[in-house]
């Protein structure tokens, strides 16, 4: 072999060494950056894994609360049952008491059968009027009272429309409604009176389902007589006077005495609440009265019938003085112009039926 030859050939050989180096130290660049990758895929799995077991440990955490709350609400659940059981007990002997022979829902069902019905809605001038109104009124009707201290006419009536009992009357049926008082203080004007009126000529359109009974706005007896407050009641009166009979019946409180009322001057005392349920009872009477003529020879016989009792306004005069003095408000200087926010429920709901009535309201 000449010179040449092997001089090529180591050449030859020298380039492939070379070369194949070269393909080592990139693979080996190449496995360097996969490593790299692998580990920052790596850190990344597990903050991910770090996160899902903190979700894990607060989840577990919400779980045993709940199972907590559940046992403590399985607990209240089993004392209300009890409780019920009791009552229920103690509702069916009574029950059995006053109905001997008959069960709960046969007494419901002969309440619907028979039962007519007077609602009273009004502010604090209407409390205790159902229970007076119970000791003139005929049996066959119930009489349940809605009393709204300190409210005014427009909240009253947002009460009458929003009662599903109230939506239940009919023609044999009366719904009385009494405000006014507390809607008016030195700094209302006239446009009062329209609110007011159109608030009235609404209810107007709303009850023509049932006998419809507004009370006049009291006269205020802690103000003078020239004082704006009165003058504006006075003018308002004189409106409902026209509107109303026309729809409805009229109930006069305004000609109501200084003696009828408490020594403060702004409450009816309870002299003025027995004329006022003798006014609704010759209301009431007068209307039946009136459509004898629609009944039949039995109903015009029981009609005939009632006789017009009337609460003795006269007697017990120191009796009722005494009792007065429970409606008189605490007189807190400067408080008598201002107007009381009504509460959303009424403060007093009292109901008072016959023997055999059931009356359940749900307003």
């Amino acid at each position: 072999m000449s010179a040449a030859s092997q001089c090529v050939e180591t050449q030859t050989e020298l380039s492939t060494e070379f070369s194949n180096q070269d393909c080592e130290i990139q693979d080996s660049s190449n496995s360097r950056d996969k490593l790299v990758l692998l580990n920052k895929t790596k850190d990344k799995l597990y903050q991910e894994i770090v996160s899902l077991e903190h979700d894990i440990a607060e989840n577990r955490l919400m779980i045993s609360s709940l199972e907590l709350e559940r046992e403590n609400l399985a607990k209240y659940l089993s004392k209300i049952s009890k409780e019920v059981e009791i009552t229920k007990e103690l509702v069916s002997g009574e029950d059995s008491s006053e109905f001997p022979g008959s069960t709960q829902e046969s007494k419901i069902n002969y309440t619907r059968k028979v039962g007519r019905k007077i609602i009273v809605f009004s502010d604090s001038q209407g409390r205790e009027l159902a229970n007076l109104l119970m000791n003139i009124i005929p049996h066959q009707y119930s009489v349940s009272s809605f009393v709204y201290p300190g409210a005014g006419m427009c909240q009253i009536l947002d009460a009458v429309h929003n009662c599903r009992e109230v939506k239940q009357l009919n023609r044999d049926d009366y719904l009385i409604v009494m405000g006014g008082t507390n809607d008016f203080d030195p700094s209302s004007n006239e446009k009062d009176i329209v609110i007011f009126r159109l608030a009235v000529e609404s209810l107007l359109l709303q009850m023509k389902h049932t006998n419809l009974i507004i009370g006049t706005v009291p006269y205020r007896y802690d103000m003078s007589a020239s004082s704006s407050i009165n003058r504006l009641i006075k003018l308002l009166n004189g409106h409902l006077r026209k509107i109303i009979p026309l729809n409805a019946m009229l109930l006069n409180t305004w000609d109501l005495t200084a003696k009828e009322h408490t020594r403060h001057g702004l409450h009816i005392n309870k002299r003025g609440k027995i004329k006022i349920a003798n006014r609704i009872y010759n209301i009431i009477r007068d209307t039946l009265h009136e459509r004898q003529s629609c009944f039949s020879p039995q109903m015009n016989k029981f009609h005939h019938s009632i006789a017009p009792p009337t609460l003795d306004v006269e007697s017990s005069t120191s009796e009722l003085q005494n009792k007065a003095t429970e409606f008189e408000p605490i007189n807190v200087p400067g408080s008598e112009d201002s107007v009381v926010v009504a509460h959303i429920s009424p403060d007093v709901l009292s109901t008072r039926n016959s023997p055999d009535r059931d009356l359940n309201l749900n307003c």
